[in-house]
Order: structure tokens, then C-alpha cells, then sequence
């Protein structure tokens, strides 16, 4: 009972504003009676921080022009050379095509002992047919599935079409439509190039009028065999284009 009347007894004398006369520890006492000061990296930090991170921008700034022109060369020249190595292909195809077709000419006019000895000869050229489609690569990607609408949307491509998995000796109408979309192929494949070399000079041209440290560009050196060397995806910066084309 004691105990409990001196704590209601302290609690009332705080409550009125009795100021307590019991004796403190004075290290207590003086912990007490100091304000806490906050330091000088306590009160600047937090808000340091939160003012750094407020001054951060939040998007990456856009890429100038002449950046711009040297990745679309860069992608400019791999399609190029992806569009060599096509034509070339297509050569071989239409070579072959036509040796193709021979054969379903004379197996029409053979005899049932000949058709053996023309079916197993279009086998072979139809399997070397098929070889060159599969193995004509650029940069490990095979050009005839390769997508050429991000660089050259307005292109008319469609080389998926060709693969010569679906001739046969029986049906020769489509060995002659076949030969008509190797060579309209052909000639998109050759068009598409032309494209992208007017393409790539349109925009240095833009580069080269926003910007008076680049010299006057000639048109006629987008041909030479030197720009020829250079198409590849690796190895091709602005400067390298922009020397070429000078």
C-alpha cells in the first residue's frame, strides 16, 4: 500500500505542477535537462539525398542525328550484304531450276524403264537446290528468312517463298511459276539495294547540312569497291561511312 500511495502521490504532483523534491541521479538529471541537437549530417543529409535524386532526369537523352546515321549504316551495310549473298543464291537457283524442269520435260515423253533414271537425277539437283537455299547465310542468319521491313519497309521482298522443298517432276506448272518468283525476287533483291544506298545518302546529306564540320558527300563513291569492302555488321562507324563516301 505504501508503494502504491508514493507512485499516485508522483503521478498527482505531476499532473498539478509539484515539482518532485526526491533526490536524481545526476548523470540522469543532466541527460534530462539537455535538448537533443541534431548534427550537422543528420539535419543535411536526408534532404541532400531526396534533392540529388529530384535532379536526376528521368529519360535518357535522345540520340543525335549523326548517331542516328551511323547505326542506320550499320544496319544499312549488313542488309546489303545479306542482299549479295541472296542475288548470288538466286543464280544458282535458276541454274538449277532449269536442269530441274529438263528433266520433267523428258520424263513426260520417257518410258516406265527411263522415269527411275530421271526421278533419281531430279532428286540430286532438287537436293542441291534445297542445299543452297539452307546454306546461303549472312552474319550465321539465313538471308532468305531474314526480315528486311525494319531497315527497308517499302522493300517487296518475299524470298521465304523459294525454297524448292515442294517441286516436283510431276507437276511442271509450278517449276514454271517457280522460275518466275526466282527472278522477280531477283529483281526486288536488286531494287531493295538501290534503296538502301539512296536511303544512306538522303540521310548523310541531312547530317552533313545540320552540321559544317562534315565535308560535301559524293554520291558516285557509294559504288566503289571500297563501300563494297566495308558492308558488314561489324567494324562500321560513322567516320568509316562518312570517309568512304567523301
Amino acid at each position: 500500500m505504501k508503494i502504491a500511495g508514493n507512485a499516485n502521490a508522483v503521478q498527482n504532483a505531476a499532473q498539478f505542477g509539484v515539482k518532485d523534491e526526491r533526490k536524481q541521479d545526476p548523470k540522469t538529471a543532466s541527460l534530462a535537462q539537455k535538448p537533443k541537437v541534431s548534427t550537422p549530417s543528420e539535419v543535411d543529409s536526408k534532404p541532400l539525398v531526396k534533392s540529388a535524386q529530384a535532379s536526376r532526369p528521368n529519360a535518357k537523352s535522345s540520340p543525335s542525328p549523326a548517331d542516328e546515321l551511323g547505326a542506320f549504316a550499320k544496319n544499312a551495310n549488313a542488309t546489303i550484304g545479306a542482299l549479295d549473298v541472296m542475288i548470288r543464291s538466286l543464280q544458282s537457283l535458276q541454274t538449277q531450276n532449269k536442269h530441274f524442269a529438263k528433266l520433267a520435260l523428258k520424263l513426260q515423253d520417257s518410258t516406265q524403264a527411263q522415269s527411275p533414271d530421271l526421278s533419281q537425277k531430279a532428286d540430286k539437283i532438287k537436293a542441291k537446290m534445297q542445299e543452297i537455299f539452307d546454306s546461303s547465310t549472312f552474319d550465321d542468319e539465313n538471308v532468305f528468312v531474314k526480315d528486311y521491313q525494319e531497315v527497308l519497309p517499302e522493300n517487296k521482298l518475299n524470298p521465304k517463298k523459294l525454297s524448292p522443298s515442294k517441286l516436283s517432276l510431276k507437276q511442271p506448272e509450278n517449276l514454271s511459276q517457280y522460275a518466275k518468283d526466282l527472278s522477280e525476287q531477283k529483281h526486288y533483291a536488286k531494287q531493295a539495294k538501290k534503296l538502301l544506298k539512296a536511303n544512306l545518302q538522303e540521310r548523310a546529306d541531312a547530317v552533313q547540312k545540320t552540321d559544317s564540320s562534315y565535308e560535301k558527300l559524293d554520291r558516285a563513291r557509294l559504288t566503289e569497291p571500297e563501300f563494297k569492302a566495308a558492308q558488314g555488321s561489324s567494324g562500321v562507324t560513322l567516320d568509316r561511312i562518312l570517309h568512304l563516301l567523301r
